[in-house]
């Protein structure tokens, strides 16, 4: 019943422009519409009476898409050729992400200017790419686009730490598998 809803709801608002509360306006039609029809299926109504029942308690939906076409075809207009700026948090992001990156590599060309071994070398930069990847995936993620919308913040907190925590993982194998089998590894 489910689908047939969504396609219901999606056949009521197609050749419309997706935005953010065209996307919330479907989720609350769909759920008044799922609860409506719940309510006449316990009422005795077989399936499709209930769906029918419930589409016409819904009432005329034309003015409502008209005006959501209006403004969708406005909307679409405005943002075909306006470029989708980075704000500010994600810029700031991007420029700390990249300091760390950078003082990393620092750090580790010191390290090996000083101590000649390239396993010291490695270890010096590994928490610094570490973390500044975690923090690109992040951004990256949370980031919108003219095609997609930014990911929630605690979904693309989850893959920014996996990524961490898989980056880790792998650095740390590695490091004790070439600190174990070789000693140390020379340039």
């Amino acid at each position: 019943m489910k689908e047939k809803v969504e396609k219901y709801i999606d056949d009521l608002f197609i050749d419309i422009y997706e935005t953010r509360q065209l996307l919330e306006l479907k989720e609350e039609i769909g759920s008044n519409l799922l609860e409506k029809i719940k309510d006449f299926i316990n009422d005795g109504y077989s399936e499709n009476e209930a769906f029918n029942k419930a589409t016409s308690d819904l009432g005329d939906m034309s003015e409502l898409v008209e005006g959501l076409k209006k403004a969708s075809e406005q909307k679409m207009y405005e943002n075909m050729y306006k470029r989708q700026p980075l704000d500010k948090k994600h810029i700031i992001g991007y420029i700390v992400a990249s300091a760390i990156l950078l003082s990393g590599i620092m750090v580790s060309g010191i390290t090996y200017f000083e101590v000649k071994d390239l396993l010291s070398t490695v270890g010096a930069l590994m928490p610094f790419l570490i973390i500044s990847v975690g923090l690109f995936v992040y951004f990256g993620l949370t980031q919108e686009t003219k095609q997609n919308y930014g990911m929630k913040r605690k979904r693309a907190m989850g893959y920014s730490l996996a990524t961490t925590v898989l980056l880790l993982g792998i650095f740390l194998t590695s490091l004790s598998y070439f600190a174990g089998v070789s000693g140390k590894i020379k340039p």
